[in-house]
């Protein structure tokens, strides 16, 4: 009987693990499992099934976790998130940029934008930062 109870805690750590995409939890169910065979073959050594459940769940998450996020995370490319996936990129002003204020085209969408220099309508720009909903930027010299 209690077989059948780790293999239910291996199945629902399973489960919460493709939820979480941690792998914190595939390390636990494989714990669960490992209790689950040992409960099949011992059913009355219950404290045989808490500590191999611990110990083999513990070298997992220490050892082979953190091998495997280090792996998944240098194969996963990075993407610029939010507001700093405009950095870098280039746009057009659509009327006058100074220190004051002005306005930027920048990917089909207009922008408030701040300059260091005066830059004159329609004169291609480089956005060197995004302070809130403002871009800062720099004429693009070609």
């Amino acid at each position: 009987m209690i077989g059948w109870v780790w293999l239910g805690a291996a199945l629902m750590a399973v489960i919460v693990e493709l939820l979480s995409g941690d792998f914190f939890f595939l390390m636990l169910g494989i714990g669960a499992a490992a209790s689950c065979i040992c409960a099949f073959f011992w059913p009355n050594l219950w404290w045989l099934h808490i500590l191999l459940f611990a110990a083999v769940s513990s070298v997992l998450v220490l050892t082979v976790r953190p091998l495997i996020k280090k792996k998944l995370e240098a194969s996963t490319p990075r993407v610029a998130f939010n507001v700093s996936r405009y950095e870098g990129r280039e746009g057009v002003t659509t009327s006058p940029v100074s220190p004051a204020g002005g306005t930027i085209m920048l990917d089909g969408e207009r922008w408030s934008a701040t300059s260091d220099h005066d830059i004159p309508r329609g004169i291609g720009i480089r956005v060197i930062e995004v302070r809130g909903a403002t871009a800062v930027v720099a004429p693009v010299s070609r």
